[in-house]
């Protein structure tokens, strides 16, 4: 197994590699394609997985709570992209979902749709959004979308405020609730990074700072304040950063990131300062294809991250893989193996908690993988999964693009870009959640 030189010079800043362009547009063309008709027929509130089946859904040891259909919230495009969560002082669990026209706010218990946050009025272009959370706070941002910025919206509103014309209809598509503020010293960005122990929030994939790391201080939460350009070398697609509590002793209580950036490289760097980071290390993955290193997340270890390449399987294997690297000295990581998942599929966001990896795998949906097992047995396994588009599985850029598996309840959500969010529960299987 090939492993990589620790720090490599770092490739040219760009804003974008011009690769992406084009898996954009290739994205856009399958995605509207993708979805049937009766794929679009509401199931069942809850059903059991029985038999591999949950309803209509095909399933392992994952039981469907809840399932909100696309139509019942944006009738516009169907067009979902990120989701997140977020639980309330007094415990509701709320679901943060978007697309193309806004953010959706959805009680995760009983699957109602609150509001709706629209998009700016200046935003154009594509429909892709991210969003996070830190303390009552979320943040918007849309990829290859002028004018977006950065959207705060103050999560208590939920509770104490009835959106403008009342709740949410399912067949109307109009302004619910409108954002706090509004920072527009960015276009677009195609993702948000949190650190919510250090209270900084990031924004990757800008027009600024060189594609890299935007830096915010939410030392007020309301009130985001531009901290510096801390990473500027290269284009950042994806990014998680911590304050390190891992095995390497030297960096212990500095803030790390560990950078994908739709290369064959994964950045391991130091942003204690959060306007100079410093490369410390360098791993590459063996993906075969052009490469490009999407997304990850470290183990609760963090002496490992694990991630995936979401151009591998087009361009030669067929089946998604995912790839684990050892990170016990962030100065000279090393790939440890990638694990094949024989799945006809393409991998897209995974989230650590606990013993698992939650893996959102556009046609295939959720994957629950054991990633406890890296360093005595050196392998991974799939303990559970449900199949959010269930008309097919195959290499293409349908189904979910992303996962919430943070939820105290132990509430799992999944999402499928053209059909809906999944809200399930692990049946059989026992779980960490966060409290």
């Amino acid at each position: 197994r090939k492993t990589a030189r620790a720090s490599p010079a770092p490739m040219s800043a760009a804003a974008r590699p011009a690769a992406m362009t084009e898996k954009m547009a290739r994205k856009v063309a399958a995605k509207r394609g993708s979805t049937l008709a009766a794929e679009r027929e509401r199931p069942d509130e809850a059903a059991a997985c029985v038999d591999g089946m949950a309803g209509r859904f095909p399933c392992s040891r994952v039981d469907l709570v809840h399932w909100i259909a696309a139509r019942d919230i944006d009738t516009l495009t169907d067009e979902l992209s990120d989701l997140w969560g977020w639980t309330s002082d007094d415990g509701v669990e709320w679901i943060l979902a978007t697309f193309y026209d806004g953010t959706a706010f959805i009680n995760a218990a009983d699957g109602s749709v609150r509001g709706v946050m629209p998009i700016p009025d200046d935003a154009s272009g594509d429909y892709w959004r991210d969003v996070k959370t830190y303390g009552h706070h979320a943040y918007v941002v849309g990829d290859d979308s002028r004018g977006f910025g950065l959207q705060v919206f103050d999560l208590r509103r939920l509770a104490d405020e009835d959106p403008a014309g009342g709740l949410y209809a399912p067949d109307a598509h109009y302004d619910s609730f409108g954002a706090d503020a509004h920072y527009d010293s960015f276009g677009d960005a195609h993702n948000l990074v949190v650190d919510e122990e250090s209270a900084t929030l990031w924004a990757v994939g800008t027009s600024t700072c060189g594609g890299g790391l935007r830096a915010y201080d939410l030392s007020d939460p309301a009130a985001p304040a531009f901290a510096g350009c801390t990473w500027d070398e290269t284009y950042v697609h994806d990014a998680q950063c911590v304050v390190y509590r891992g095995p390497d002793v030297e960096h212990r209580g500095k803030e790390i990131c560990v950078l994908y950036t739709v290369t064959r490289w994964v950045y391991i760097v130091d942003v204690t300062d959060l306007a100079a980071g410093k490369l410390l290390g360098s791993v590459k993955n063996t993906a075969k294809g052009t490469g490009a290193t999407h997304q990850g997340w470290m183990n609760c270890q963090q002496d490992a991250i694990i991630f995936g390449d979401e151009d591998d399987e087009p361009g030669a294997l067929g089946t998604y893989r995912t790839f684990v690297a050892d990170i016990s000295d962030l100065d000279d990581p090393k790939l440890m193996f990638e694990w094949d998942s024989g799945v006809a599929s393409i991998d897209h966001n995974q989230y650590v908690c606990g013993a698992f990896s939650y893996q959102a795998n556009y046609e295939s949906g959720l994957a629950v993988v054991d990633v406890s097992r890296i360093r005595t047995d050196g392998t991974l396994d799939e303990v559970a999964h449900f199949d959010t588009h269930p008309a097919r599985d195959r290499v293409a850029w349908g189904g979910s693009w992303s996962v919430y598996p943070f939820f105290p309840s132990g509430r799992v959500v999944v999402n499928s870009v053209a059909d809906g969010v999944a809200v399930v529960s692990l049946a059989g299987v026992e779980a960490e959640t966060r409290t």
